[in-house]
């Protein structure tokens, strides 16, 4: 090929600086091929992104991960991270307003929790017995959460549980409407309802935060400092602001050079696209977008979006401890997620422990609720800073409908939260992703994500659309494809030289 003959700019351009592709470029960097990373936005993080309001911190989309005791400390060490991320203790709490209903989540292990909720459900606790052990079956064999699987593509096979929903288990079992929503809650951390999710995509997810909870000291900001620092290490070329606008000289299904949003141009080997599904569809030739392809992207439906708040909790109260509490408005997954009228809803809230930039200690809240397109439509094709009082008049609104929905749940901070800011769906797509939404793409049963190889043969998709949703999906998509990418000699190169030889 013609191409292989010149000199590259890069062996692999990457489209996306999120989580996923930062983890891309530092995995590629590290085993030793050169990487141009393209970010849109002014800066690298997307969702990990962190900003401050009078000197204080809070985090834009990332607020708390699992994984720490299964898996995520290794690709951190792979990824040269170990020493940036340090966590903290995390509580949890569901909270059914309808019912004034209060369930706080033991943080010792899955046994525990499963232990617990059989308490509170004893006439169910066969059912409960029964969804953990799934959960946990699920979880443990599933190879991509272990790197040091030999043979990956052999040992990653569908389960029976690929072909039912989180609903039809609920069903079968002949789970009370209470008690699957609080089985369920994890929904809320990958925006699909139990409708509509596999039994498998929900248990992943939920494995890991019901087994182990945490908050990362620092937020997002912490990961990105890191990759900030092994990026200039490791030669990385990042450039924010610049996205890929057209695909130049697509010969044999390949494409080996782009002409960039600032007019610039790029030669590489292989592609690598962490960005959504919508926005690859955008950048591939048309030529080679097949009618098969674009109804495929077009069939994906969109997970919700968030309204959010952030705010001091001042003056402060003592013995405050970090948690999460997830507020749901009806004992109704379903309801909440799937689109409606803005009557129904989650809240997550976060209560965090943070230092302001001068040194002081202080107390925040995070909390983002569940919101669709719909409710901001009217103001789709308008700008920042330019969507008139209505639009103001509807954000204070949402700003008093959360604050209501925080005080049921800590009536305690009564006279005590001084909102810093807030954010809309608008907001969120303004600034970090496309459409929008919270987690990409709602992950439906019998939908075949866009993951690994696109219709540009030398192109690839990762991200929280091609696995699994959240930080720990994306960063595990990004790991199979860098194997895939690189060849099993180069991939155990590298985890032996991070990990040492098992």
């Amino acid at each position: 090929m013609e191409t292989s003959k010149k000199k590259l700019d890069s062996e692999f351009l990457i489209v996306g600086g999120g989580i996923s592709g930062m983890t891309m470029a530092l995995l590629l960097a590290a085993a030793g091929r050169s990487v141009t990373l393209l970010e849109k936005n002014s800066a690298v993080g997307g969702c990990m992104q962190r900003f401050s309001r009078s000197g204080i911190p809070f985090d834009t989309g990332f607020h708390f991960t699992g994984g720490f005791n299964r898996g995520l400390p290794e690709m951190l060490a792979v990824l040269g991270l170990q020493d940036d991320i340090r966590e903290e203790e995390f509580r949890t709490h569901i909270f059914l307003a309808d019912r004034l209903i209060k369930v706080s989540v033991p943080t010792t292990g899955i046994e525990d929790v499963c232990d617990h909720i059989c308490s509170l459900y004893p006439k169910e606790a066969n059912a409960i017995r029964k969804y953990y052990a799934v959960e946990r079956l699920i979880f443990d064999n599933t190879p991509i959460f272990k790197l040091r699987v030999k043979d990956l593509l052999n040992t990653f096979f569908l389960m029976d549980e690929d072909f039912i929903t989180l609903d039809d288990f609920f069903n079968k079992e002949n789970v009370s409407q209470e008690l699957r929503t609080i089985l369920g809650a994890v929904a809320m951390c990958h925006g699909t309802p139990p409708c509509e999710v596999p039994l498998t995509t929900h248990c992943r997810v939920s494995f890991g935060l019901m087994d182990h909870i945490s908050r990362i000291h620092g937020g997002g900001g912490s990961f990105i400092r890191g990759f900030q620092r092994e990026a200039g290490l490791l030669g990385i070329n990042v450039r924010t602001g610049v996205t890929i606008a057209e695909c130049l000289d697509v010969d044999d299904k390949a494409c080996h050079r782009v002409r960039l949003t600032d007019g610039s141009e790029i030669s590489f080997g292989s592609c690598i696209m962490s960005v959504h599904p919508r926005e690859i569809m955008k950048t591939l030739p048309p030529s080679m977008v097949s009618r098969y392809f674009r109804s495929r992207i077009d069939s994906f439906e969109e997970s919700c979006g968030f309204f959010s708040l952030c705010a001091e909790i001042t003056p402060s109260l003592p013995d405050l401890q970090q948690e999460l509490t997830s507020l749901l408005s009806v004992c109704d997954l379903n309801k909440i997620l799937k689109p409606n009228d803005g009557k129904e809803s989650g809240t997550g809230i976060v209560v965090t422990r943070e230092i302001t930039d001068d040194g002081r200690p202080c107390q925040t809240l995070n909390a983002f609720q569940s919101v669709f397109p719909d409710e901001t439509a009217r103001w789709e094709k308008t700008s920042i800073n330019h969507r008139g009082n209505e639009y103001s008049e509807y954000k204070a609104q949402r700003i008093e409908k959360i604050k209501e929905k925080v005080l049921q749940a800590y009536p305690e901070f009564r006279g005590r939260l001084n909102v810093m800011d807030s954010a809309s769906m608008l907001t969120y797509r303004d600034y970090l992703s496309t459409p929008g939404s919270a987690y990409g793409i709602r992950q439906k049963i019998g939908q075949h994500n866009l993951f690994g190889r696109l219709p540009v043969k030398n192109f690839y998709a990762v991200g929280q659309n091609a696995i699994l949703p959240g930080m720990l999906g994306a960063m595990v998509s990004s790991f199979v494809i860098f194997r895939r990418l690189v060849g099993e000699a180069s991939y155990w190169q590298l985890l032996d030289q991070r990990l040492g030889r098992s």
